[in-house]
C-alpha cells in the first residue's frame, strides 16, 4: 500500500523561503555597519548580529550567538551608565534612539560606535527585542575632536569675529571684545561699519568690499579701526568666506591680529630716523662752514709763508747765533759784535761800534746805557751798572 503526496507547492515554498533568506543575507551583509537583533534584557544577549561584526569587534557573529560575549561586555562602563537611561526611556515611549559609545575590542583597541535602533514588541505588546544598526564612528570622532582642538587653539590665541553676509556681527569671541573694548551685548548684531572709519563706513568702497566677501573672494591685509570711544586700533585681519553644504557663502570669520604696538614702534623708529637725518645735515652744515671760517684764513697764512720762504732773507732776519751787526759809525756788517760784557756800546745809537771807530768816538762808552723797554713785555728794568748793555727782564 503507498501514498502519493504533492509536494510541489511545499517546494516552492522552501525555495522561496531560501531565496528571501538570501536576499535577506546579502541585503544585510551590503549594509554599511553590523545589523542585529537583541533581547531588551541586562547586556542586550544577540539574538541575530551580522558577520561584519568580526572586523569591528574581533568576535565573530557565532561568539554573540552562542553567548560567549555581548556588548554590554565591550561597552566602556561610563558609556554604558549613560547610554542605558537614554535607550530605556526611547524604548518606553517606543521612540527610536542615537546612542554614541566606546568599546573595547578582542585586540585591546578603543573604538566609537555609533548605534541606532528601535524596539520591537511581541504580541501582548511588550518590548521584547530591539533591531538596530552599529556604525563604526571612530575616524569621524577623531577628526572632529582635531577640528575642535584647533577651533579652541584659535579662539585662544587669536580674536575671531563672525559676520553675516551684510556686514552684521554675529559672534565674537573674548579675545576680540577685549580688542575693541566692547562687550558682547553692544556689539552683537551691530554692522562691521561701526569698527571703521566714517569716511570708509559710509562710502561705496565699504558696499564694495562686502560684496567681494559675499561672492567668495578672500580678503586680508592691515587695516586701522576704532574701538570703543574711538580708540585707534591697527590690525592684521583676514575675511574668509564659510560655504555650505551647497557650496554658497553663509557668513564670514574673520581673523584678527592686534598691531598697534608693532606700528606704534614702527611710528617711533620712523621718527628717530628723521631726528638722526636731520642731526646729521646740521653736523655737515656746521663742518662746511667751519671748514670755509678756517680754510679762508689759512689760505693767507700759507701764501705769506710761501712768500717768505721763496724770498731771500736780510743779514739781520738770520738766527739770532749767527745775525750780524752794523756798526753805529761806518755801518759796516763784516764783525760780529763781542760777547763780552766790556762791549762798545752806543747809548746814541742803541747799537754796538767795531773797533776802529769806537776809538776814534767822542763820547765814551764806558757808562751804561739808559734804560729801554723790554722788546717783549714793554717793561723798563733798571740798568745794569756794570754793563753798556741794557738789562733784560724776566722775559
Amino acid at each position: 500500500v503507498g501514498f502519493l503526496t504533492d509536494i510541489s507547492a511545499r517546494r516552492a515554498m522552501e525555495n522561496a523561503l531560501r531565496q528571501r533568506e538570501e536576499q535577506l543575507r546579502t541585503l544585510v551583509g551590503n549594509i554599511p555597519g553590523v545589523a542585529f537583533r537583541c533581547r531588551n534584557e541586562e547586556h542586550w544577549p544577540i539574538e541575530f548580529i551580522s558577520d561584519a561584526v568580526q572586523p569591528l569587534t574581533g568576535w565573530s557573529a557565532d561568539d554573540f550567538l552562542r553567548g560567549r560575549i555581548s556588548f554590554g561586555q565591550l561597552i566602556d562602563p561610563d558609556d554604558a551608565r549613560n547610554i542605558a537611561p537614554e535607550v530605556d526611556g526611547a524604548l518606553r515611549q517606543g521612540q527610536p534612539y542615537h546612542v554614541e559609545f566606546r568599546i573595547t575590542t578582542r585586540e585591546g583597541h578603543r573604538r566609537w560606535l555609533s548605534a541606532y535602533g528601535r524596539g520591537a514588541a511581541d504580541e501582548q505588546g511588550t518590548i521584547r527585542w530591539i533591531d538596530g544598526v552599529i556604525l563604526d564612528v571612530t575616524e569621524t570622532k577623531e577628526h572632529w575632536a582635531q577640528f575642535v582642538s584647533t577651533v579652541k587653539a584659535f579662539d585662544r590665541s587669536e580674536a575671531v569675529a563672525e559676520f553675516d553676509l551684510q556686514g552684521r556681527l554675529i559672534n565674537a569671541n573674548a579675545n576680540f571684545l577685549r580688542l575693541v573694548g566692547y562687550e558682547r551685548d553692544e556689539v552683537l548684531g551691530q554692522s562691521h561699519a561701526m569698527f571703521c572709519d566714517s569716511a570708509f563706513a559710509y562710502s561705496p568702497a565699504w558696499h564694495d568690499f562686502w560684496q567681494r566677501l559675499g561672492q567668495g573672494e578672500f580678503a586680508t591685509g592691515e587695516f586701522q579701526r576704532f574701538g570703543k570711544g574711538g580708540r585707534e586700533v591697527w590690525i592684521h585681519a583676514t575675511y574668509n568666506p564659510i560655504l555650505d553644504a551647497n557650496g554658497k557663502v553663509f557668513k564670514i570669520i574673520k581673523f584678527v591680529t592686534d598691531m598697534s604696538q608693532r606700528r606704534a614702534m614702527e611710528q617711533d623708529l620712523r621718527a628717530a630716523k628723521e631726528r638722526a637725518e636731520a642731526a646729521a645735515a646740521a653736523r655737515a652744515s656746521f663742518l662746511a662752514n667751519m671748514s670755509h671760517e678756517i680754510r679762508t684764513p689759512m689760505n693767507a697764512i700759507l701764501g705769506f709763508t710761501e712768500a717768505l720762504l721763496d724770498s731771500p732773507l736780510e743779514p739781520t732776519q738770520g738766527p739770532c747765533s749767527t745775525r750780524r751787526a752794523r756798526c753805529c759809525t761806518c755801518s759796516t756788517t763784516s764783525w760780529t759784535p763781542p760777547s763780552s760784557t766790556k762791549a762798545r756800546w752806543c747809548w746814541r745809537s742803541s747799537t754796538s761800534a767795531c773797533a776802529s771807530c769806537a776809538s776814534r768816538c767822542s763820547t765814551p762808552c764806558a757808562s751804561a746805557p739808559p734804560a729801554r723797554a723790554c722788546p717783549w713785555c714793554s717793561t723798563t728794568p733798571a740798568p745794569n751798572p756794570t754793563t753798556c748793555a741794557a738789562t733784560r727782564c724776566a722775559c
